[in-house]
């Protein structure tokens, strides 16, 4: 946990000297590495959020324990971000087809 503290630490500091390289050039490249970082922020939220939702003890009234809405949403989150991507990749096949059909 103290290992997720010092990383989340370090990339604020990371993101932050990143916006202020933006900032200086307009580096298009800048901007999207400082974005990357936050980003990087965010998954290690998220893993001092699961580290203190594992340390807690399950219910017993609830069939799946306290992390059965967890998992849910995890779930509906992955549902969610790889629909777009199967929608983009049949989008490019039919118009990779379409393309091929009429040349």
């Amino acid at each position: 946990m103290v290992s997720v503290l010092a990383a989340l630490a370090a990339n604020i500091l990371v993101a932050a000297s990143k916006f202020v390289g933006y900032a200086l050039s307009g580096s298009a490249a800048m901007l999207n590495e400082s974005i990357h970082s936050i980003v990087d922020c965010g998954n290690q939220i998220l893993l001092l959020v699961g580290n203190r939702q594992a340390g807690k003890e399950l219910r017993r009234s609830i069939p799946s324990g306290r992390h059965g809405r967890s998992i849910s949403t995890a779930w509906s989150w992955q549902w969610h971000c790889s629909l777009p991507a199967a929608h983009w990749a049949s989008w490019k096949r039919r118009r990779n087809s379409s393309i091929r059909d009429t040349a």
